[in-house]
């Protein structure tokens, strides 16, 4: 597990895009907003003040191409809001389902859904490319991880690969535990990967790979979802205490690389805890 993932991790060089601040306020929420950008590899912000455009809005742009455009504040909330990045779902019979709320918050949050809709929509612009984190702590990679279980749990198949390092993580938190659970039980293969400190409750469709001696997953955080209808995959590793080292995707190829690196290389060294 060590050196496939080292190896992902260390040779990838994030491609830079770059951020334009359209009419915005100085100070929060556009800093926090470019700050939280900013560790994922994105260039610093440009500034457009011109009264014909709207107020408030991010640009994501490609040399002269325009990825999309978001407000400001409602990224904001999005991204730093408990249980905001977790809104309602639409089911695969056009009916509405509230997915698991990030640990700790309300199950909705101010946005409406058609706001959460749009945010993503943005943040899926910037799917080609890689964004690097160094040093990191693990709050913004919990943003990160969320967006991809989302995109899990709209495409309600697939697989979904996650690792916490320890399974007690997973008793702690137990808003995180529900949103496996659910992709489970919507027929998303699911499995989760840790240190066995704590087993989860069994459930159809949830496998639970226990690394013993902690030599495998035990220094890693990954997120990889592998759907017909798009996936994501963030993979960090700790390398001190609370602080990380690793990267985030959408591209397709290199999502699949990571999912076949855990199935080929990292399943067959842990034990099946649910069998």
């Amino acid at each position: 597990m060590s050196r496939p993932l080292d190896a992902v991790i260390d040779d990838l060089a994030g491609e830079r895009r770059e951020l334009v601040a359209v009419n915005a306020a100085e100070g929060a929420p556009l800093d926090d907003v470019v700050a939280y950008f900013h560790r994922f590899n994105l260039s610093d912000v440009s500034r457009v003040d011109d009264s014909a455009l709207p107020s408030g809005a991010l640009l994501a742009t490609d040399g002269d191409r325009c990825l999309g455009a978001v407000d400001i504040g409602d990224l904001h909330t999005y991204l730093f809001d408990p249980g905001v990045g977790t809104g309602p779902l639409a089911d695969t019979d056009g009916g509405s389902h509230a997915a698991a709320p990030s640990d700790g918050g309300p199950e909705t949050g101010p946005l409406t859904e058609t706001d959460v809709a749009g945010i993503r929509q943005f943040l899926s612009r910037l799917d080609n490319r890689v964004y690097t984190v160094t040093g990191e702590t693990v709050t913004p990679m919990v943003g990160v991880s969320r967006h991809i279980e989302q995109r899990a749990l709209a495409a309600s198949d697939g697989a979904v690969h996650a690792g916490f390092q320890r399974l007690s993580r997973l008793r702690d938190k137990r808003h995180t535990l529900d949103t496996y659970l659910t992709l489970a039980e919507r027929g998303v293969d699911a499995n989760l990967y840790g240190v066995p400190d704590w087993r989860p409750p069994a459930a159809d469709g949830l496998a639970v790979h226990g690394d013993d001696d902690g030599d495998v997953v035990g220094d890693y955080w990954f997120v990889a979802v592998d759907t017909d209808r798009g996936g994501g995959a963030l993979v960090a590793r700790e390398d001190d205490p609370g602080a990380y080292t690793g990267f985030w995707t959408f591209r397709p190829s290199l999502v699949a690389e990571v999912v076949e690196t855990i199935e080929s290389d990292v399943q067959p060294r842990l034990r099946r805890l649910d069998e």
